[in-house]
């Protein structure tokens, strides 16, 4: 099993990988982590199936540089 990290900074990726189930085979063998621009609205099904899910530090804050 892999360790994965996906990230979503935009509203056009929720649509085409959460709400279309593009991801339902990798979530099911895989552990992936869920990293969320936190500007964006997730709904509690959209994040369901991932290990655990992240906020992005805004562009304004350092830490985005580190990550």
């Amino acid at each position: 099993m892999a360790k994965i990290a996906l990230i979503i900074s935009r509203n056009e990726y929720l649509r085409n990988y959460l709400d279309s189930g593009a991801l339902q085979h990798v979530l099911t063998r895989h552990e992936v982590t869920l990293f969320l621009n936190p500007e964006l609205t997730v709904n509690s099904t959209q994040k369901s199936g991932f290990q655990g899910v992240k906020f992005l530090p805004t562009l304004l804050n350092d830490a985005i540089g580190q990550f």
